[in-house]
């Protein structure tokens, strides 16, 4: 691609551990959490209700220095679609997608762990007429002049929220609490989310997200009686980069393997060496494909 970086964005907007070990043939070795040079991402997500909502909310984590490293090998497309969650943050704050090592995105809220000094993106909000309201922790807290946006900066750390109704302060400092309360975090108010995020391993890109019991299963729609949560993540490499798809269920008792293994069948058609194997609860798949072919999937893939 012959684009600049910057113009290049602008065209895109412990028990489960154990059971898991029988998965190490299908992982294919891929990293397992909390592996990341900048800490378990987890734990920054915040109970849906500490955050304005009612019901579950899906996260995204993407790394979008790490992706510009892989961009020769990816398609135009699937770099655009992953440099685009971070679009916002990054303009924002006046920074470049390579001066961000992990974004974390939750339904009114980034995180973003950066290699800017604290004090370049401080000087940066003053000069945007954002004003100071104090700090939480080791965070300061600003906010725009209409209160719609705020941010909290640290070093190597950056949150901002965006909301119409006057809490971006608060969500930016939930968010900020909550890093330091793993009483509060996501994965240990919400069991299911707790089994999800834990048995997902440490890609370039993942997502994932629980809900209601599915009441029936329909494989057509990547959707089983009795699951009551999904994610994905993927990770890349120079030719083959390997998926994995998870599925996780009310109990092992209602885990149905052979409706997971009928989706995989007809909707990873084109995924190289398919595996499908349960632990418990959790279902879980993997594959590989080819880099460059890869699409950049915001849901389970299903039937077309």
């Amino acid at each position: 691609m012959n684009r600049s970086r910057r113009e290049f964005l602008r065209v895109g907007a412990g028990g489960i551990a154990a059971g898991l070990s029988g998965f190490a043939g299908c992982l294919d070795r891929l990293d397992s959490l909390p592996g990341t040079d900048e800490g378990d991402y987890r734990t920054w997500l915040p109970a849906p209700e500490a955050v304005g909502g009612e019901r579950a909310y899906q996260f995204f984590r993407v790394r979008p220095a790490k992706t510009l490293e892989f961009e020769a090998a990816l398609s135009e497309d699937a770099v655009e679609k992953l440099l685009a969650y971070g679009y916002g943050m990054e303009q924002l704050l006046g920074l470049d997608a390579s001066e961000i090592n992990e974004l974390i995105v939750g339904p009114t809220f980034r995180v973003g762990q950066t290699s800017v000094e604290q004090d370049a993106i401080r000087s940066d909000l003053s000069a945007k007429q954002f004003n100071e309201q104090g700090t939480v922790d080791s965070f300061s807290i600003f906010t725009s002049e209409q209160a719609e946006t705020a941010v909290g900066v640290a070093d190597g750390t950056v949150i901002s929220a965006n909301t119409d109704d006057g809490s971006p302060q608060s969500i930016v400092e939930t968010v900020v609490e909550t890093h330091g309360d793993s009483d509060a975090q996501y994965q240990t108010v919400n069991e299911a989310f707790g089994t999800l995020s834990e048995g997902l391993n440490n890609g370039h890109f993942l997502t994932g997200t629980v809900h209601q019991p599915h009441e029936q299963t329909a494989p057509e729609q990547a959707q089983f009686e009795g699951a009551v949560g999904w994610g994905f993540s993927r990770t890349f490499k120079k030719t083959e980069s390997p998926g994995q798809w998870l599925i996780v269920f009310e109990s092992e008792a209602v885990a149905d393997e052979q409706a997971v293994k009928a989706w995989a069948d007809a909707s990873l058609a084109d995924v190289n060496t398919v595996q499908v194997a349960q632990a418990g609860r959790i279902v879980l798949v993997t594959g590989k494909e080819p880099t460059e072919k890869l699409s950049i999937r915001e849901t389970l893939p299903t039937i077309e």
